[in-house]
């Protein structure tokens, strides 16, 4: 049991922006790599570690139980701290000179969770498999027309998507319903996300 919470922390919706990053930055182009390290400690901050320190004084203050989130309030509480600190950093980047890549990653995200939020309140879905679909779409759709294919992480992604799915199972009340649905609609909205980026 102590494996799978550490499974889960180690994966939390929370900390993807920066995986996010880690597996894209090797293949963008020159040019943003440059400014890859001031942006990456900026997306630290704003989007994992300011997130993390107001759930963690929210769960010592009682308004969520865990910083695991085992229920739906817990989640959809979560979801809007994540959604604030996103529509805060896109908001105060979107009329500055930033290479167009950066600027679709920020509304991507922004989108992609106030869409999760918006069906969290309705249906109960995993949040943990949806940001593996995410990626796994985001990742797939990109390669076509942008990045480098890459075997090794497509495969790390599915598995780390199974392991985690395993452990909500485990550690949590989720059915095996909310975690398959939760992975596909990542991966449509993620998908579709990157084609009309692509496109338009």
């Amino acid at each position: 049991m102590k494996f799978f919470r550490f499974i889960l922390i180690l994966f939390h919706p929370i900390i993807f922006p920066i995986y996010y990053l880690l597996i894209f930055s090797t293949q963008i182009s020159a040019a943003v790599k440059t400014s890859m390290g001031a942006l990456m400690l900026f997306f630290a901050l704003s989007l994992v570690v300011l997130p993390m320190i107001v759930t963690f004084l929210f769960s010592k203050l009682g308004v969520v139980k865990s910083v695991l989130f085992p229920d739906k309030q817990d989640k959809n509480a979560m979801l809007l701290i994540m959604n604030v600190f996103y529509v805060l950093n896109t908001l105060l980047w979107v009329h500055r000179a930033v290479d167009r890549f950066f600027m679709f990653f920020f509304l991507m995200l922004m989108v992609s969770m106030l869409i999760i939020y918006l069906v969290s309140l309705f249906y109960n879905l995993d949040i943990y498999t949806y940001t593996f679909g995410a990626m796994f779409g985001y990742y797939i759709t990109m390669t076509f027309f942008v990045l480098h294919y890459s075997v090794a992480i497509l495969v790390a992604i599915i598995l780390a998507a199974g392991l985690t799915g395993t452990a909500q199972l485990q550690v949590t009340e989720r059915k095996p319903r909310d975690v398959y649905i939760g992975f596909l609609m990542g991966f449509v909205v993620e998908m579709g996300l990157a084609a009309y980026y692509l496109l338009f």
